[in-house]
């Protein structure tokens, strides 16, 4: 949990992380991203990057919806498997391509199911779409 101090520091900051992620932050955590030691930290505080999201084998009214959920969460929906895909959600008619090359990349791969449980997982961060 960060101190009040250190969250101070970090809204005052405009760092990429919600005030709940601030809160919850351990302050050796808070600290290294004000400080920039950590490169991943580092990369979020210039880039504030956020993780990127495909959704394969769905029609368009379900790609849709469930990329409007992945945006409310937080997540980058792409059209494609890229080197900065984190997770690829598969429908009922997904391609062995996509699949292929984001097991190679190491993406972690779940079904419509799985992410709406990631989703759900969310709370109150997540409006009902």
């Amino acid at each position: 949990m960060a101190s009040s101090k250190v969250a101070a520091i970090l809204r005052s900051k405009g760092a990429p992380f919600s005030d709940t992620e601030i809160d919850q932050m351990p302050d050796h955590m808070a600290w290294r991203w004000i400080y920039g030691d950590d490169k991943a930290l580092r990369e979020a505080k210039e880039g504030a990057r956020l993780a990127e999201i495909c959704f394969t084998g769905f029609g368009p009214f379900d790609r849709e919806r469930l990329a409007a959920l992945a945006e409310q969460c937080g997540l980058t929906v792409k059209d494609s498997v890229t080197k900065k895909l984190v997770l690829l959600v598969t429908g009922p008619n997904a391609g062995p391509s996509k699949l292929e090359k984001a097991r190679l990349q190491g993406c972690v791969i779940t079904d419509e199911e799985g992410f709406l449980a990631y989703v759900s997982s969310k709370g109150d961060e997540v409006r009902n779409v």
